[in-house]
Formats: structure tokens, sequence, C-alpha cells
């Protein structure tokens, strides 16, 4: 098995065990709990752009340009944002983050809270993808 790590669009805690069979013998091994007033870059990568040029639309067609300024923290939430608006040659931003070469984890218990919108044309996602991926 590979290690993963995480592209988030929401709030993660992980819990990591050797022996999975009782939540008494989970330990916390990583979290982040959003209680500043901006992404702890020890933790999360934005990642900028559109993905070109080795991976344009970031390898399923995304319309949007990402910037680390669509992802704001306060009262200890990560608030992603989409937007309408030109930027980078494309009519929408959003913010895009990653654990990748910040922390990954082989396995393990993963938790997040989200608010997700939903609407068409949006896709909301928290993926967990292995470290070594093309996509990672």
């Amino acid at each position: 098995m590979r290690p993963t790590a995480i592209l988030l669009c929401a709030l993660l805690t992980l819990v990591a065990t050797r022996n999975p069979v009782g939540a008494a013998d989970w330990e916390l091994v990583w979290s982040d709990e959003f209680s500043g007033s901006s992404l702890d870059p020890a933790k999360w990568d934005p990642q900028i752009g559109t993905g070109c040029p080795s991976l344009c639309g970031w390898g399923n067609n995304e319309l949007q340009y990402y910037r680390a300024e669509n992802a704001t923290v306060a009262n200890g939430m990560l608030t992603i944002e989409a937007r309408e608006e030109f930027y980078g040659g494309r009519n929408y931003t959003s913010a895009r983050l990653r654990t990748l070469d910040r922390a990954d984890w082989l396995y393990g218990r993963f938790e997040m809270r989200a608010k997700l919108p939903t609407g068409k044309g949006l896709w909301p996602a928290f993926w967990m993808l292995p470290s070594d991926s093309i996509y990672g």
C-alpha cells in the first residue's frame, strides 16, 4: 500500500492506530481546527492556477483558476469560496488545498465536518490520493 496525501476542501481530523478494533485505542496524530486567521503553511499547500501545462484542467476539465485568496480562515472554519470572476483566462476562481509533502498516512481514520454547496457546475470534494499520484 502507498501513503496517501489529502486534497482538502473542509475540516480534517486524523487519528491513527495499530489496532483499529476499538475506538479507545485511537491516537490523534494530525488535525487542523482552523483556530487562527490563515491557513497553516506547515499543513496546507494551496495549488495555484489551472494545472497547465502538465495537467490542464487538473485532469478533469475544471473551468476555474485556483487562487490561495479564495481560501480563508476565521472563527474556527476554513471557507473555500468559488467566485464568478475573470482571472487567469478563466471565468471562475476557487481554492484547491493539499497536504502533499506536509503529511501523509498509510492507515488511519479520517474525519471531516463540512457544509458543501449544491448546484449545477459545482463539484465540492474531499479527495484521498496516493502521494506519488500524478494527481497528488
